[in-house]
């Protein structure tokens, strides 16, 4: 195949194999005007030099750049194009990036993942836009996390923490935040060791900066899964930890946090610490007057009540929990709420209305997962669909 590959490039003239280097570090989707900005080429020029790639076979037949021309695969070309004039990878990188955030501002979304991507190649190729690297890998894990395309939010913010390395003066209060993106990622995606671990990282480093809101969501992020039958010690210790370091007048973060900890104590046998922290928790979360936080505190109320409250109390709650996500748009949340809704409906014995709101859920879980699906596909540059 190299050699194949060898003898159809031989024949083109120096621009033409200049054009197709430039093609490669794009990626295998592109259009004739992407590729002449970087390249500092008339849209017509790069027109011209593709039609000769098509006539030497390089470019599969029948491939017109009015729409959007796919060549030869990114690792075959980048090893066989001699590069003659071409500017180095990272160069063509950072001239990619910049020619699609000027563009960006005609699109009605700004293409985060592609400038991420080039943007990070620049940066790790020669140590070249690390702050802009950083700033578009963070927004593109935030982007699939909302998106629920939760392995690839990880991959982003893992990128965006190597590219703080890179800077001259890291910042430790953005790292913190950087590693509980992460870890919120990985626990999302069910790499609960990793995530674990990563928020242990994150409680170290808010520790030793004294920054009582970080140290207090590491402790919030560790107990997003929890073992049936086992308390986790470090989870409750930090949630205690947090408690005493957080200022003592409502917020919402202290809310949240008396709430979790009653929750990470559901198997241990401080029944009454459980439900006065609860009360507690929830009777701030009112005070504070915020539906996103009363959500959360009403959820993690509810497994703390788990196999103890009247079953039509947890379903009361269950109820404000889903209305409350779906107040707020956030489609996961009200899905755990339906989870927690399904449990109690049998606990009642309310089965028609358990079985309604089953096929609901598994609706609801199909499209989410399919939704996710799609930002996965859209955020690999090397996907085929990616434009």
């Amino acid at each position: 195949m190299q050699g194949l590959i060898q003898r159809r490039l031989s024949r083109l003239s120096t621009q033409c194999r200049d054009l197709l280097a430039a093609a490669s570090v794009i990626g295998p989707v592109f259009s004739a005007t992407h590729l002449a900005q970087p390249l500092s080429l008339s849209h017509d020029d790069a027109l011209e030099l593709v039609e000769e790639a098509l006539i030497a076979r390089v470019a599969p037949a029948g491939t017109r750049c009015a729409r959007q021309l796919s060549i030869l695969p990114r690792a075959g070309t980048r090893r066989s194009v001699p590069r003659a004039g071409c500017q180095p990878p990272a160069s063509l990188h950072s001239r990619i990036a910049d020619d699609l955030q000027r563009r960006s501002g005609q699109l009605q979304e700004a293409p985060v993942e592609e400038l991420a991507y080039h943007f990070g190649r620049a940066a790790f190729e020669a140590r070249i836009c690390v702050d802009d690297a950083l700033s578009y890998a963070e927004r593109a894990g935030e982007r699939a996390f909302a998106a629920l395309a939760y392995e690839a939010s990880a991959e982003q913010f893992a990128h965006a923490l190597d590219f703080l390395a890179l800077t001259e003066q890291p910042d430790n209060r953005l790292r913190c935040r950087l590693l509980l993106a992460l870890g919120r990622a990985q626990m999302a995606a069910n790499d609960v060791a990793n995530a674990l671990a990563t928020y242990e990282r994150a409680a170290a480093l808010a520790r030793s900066i004294s920054d009582a809101e970080l140290l207090a969501h590491a402790a919030l992020g560790m107990g997003v899964e929890f073992t049936i039958g086992a308390v986790n010690d470090v989870e409750v210790s930090l949630l205690d930890e947090s408690l005493r370091a957080l200022d003592p007048a409502d917020s919402s973060l202290r809310a949240r946090v008396l709430a979790r900890l009653g929750a990470a104590q559901l198997f241990s046998p401080s029944a009454d610490r459980r439900a006065g922290l609860s009360r507690d928790a929830t009777a701030m979360a009112r005070r504070v007057n915020d539906p996103a936080t009363l959500a959360r505190v009403l959820y993690d109320t509810h497994v703390a009540a788990l196999g103890a409250a009247n079953p039509e109390e947890r379903l009361a709650i269950a109820r404000e929990v889903v209305q409350l996500g779906e107040r707020c748009g956030d489609q996961v949340l009200a899905l755990h709420g339906r989870a927690l809704r399904l449990g109690d409906l049998l606990d009642v014995g309310e089965l028609s209305t358990f079985r309604l709101e089953a096929e609901f859920y598994d609706r609801q879980t199909r499209r989410l997962r399919q939704n996710a699906a799609a930002v996965a596909r859209a955020a690999d540059p090397g996907n085929p669909c990616h434009a």
